[in-house]
């Protein structure tokens, strides 16, 4: 499963797992990481949310072989919309739509590796 997520001491871990297509996001991974954020905000469980991916890519941004535009929406807006912090933590390229979500995120540390495209 390409997004995989832990809730231990009350920290909800999300991690990006795709490295075979560099962490794109595809439709079926943005309405994952959509109901992540949704049930964060609603759990009293979950005092922050971590955001990562593997070493050496946050991610390449969305998966262009597919449509995921209304999918890419509602993951925004269900991230825009968790009031508890959001942590990133960026290691190598963000590019797209991964720096949107960067934005949403309350804190972001990013390695001396990161870079951050804007392509639009």
């Amino acid at each position: 499963m390409p997004i995989i997520h832990n809730l231990t001491d009350r920290i909800l871990d999300i991690e990006i797992r795709r490295p075979e297509k560099r962490n794109t996001l595809d439709g079926e991974m943005l309405e994952s990481l959509a109901e992540l954020f949704r049930s964060a905000q609603s759990d009293s469980t979950v005092r922050v949310v971590f955001l990562h991916a593997q070493p050496g890519i946050f991610s390449a941004g969305e998966d262009l072989a597919e449509e995921v535009g209304a999918a890419a929406g509602r993951m925004m807006a269900a991230l825009s919309s968790v009031t508890k912090p959001v942590v990133a933590c960026v290691q190598g390229p963000a590019v797209g739509l991964a720096v949107a979500m960067l934005y949403a995120c309350d804190l972001v540390y990013a390695s001396e590796s990161s870079l951050f495209s804007l392509p639009y």
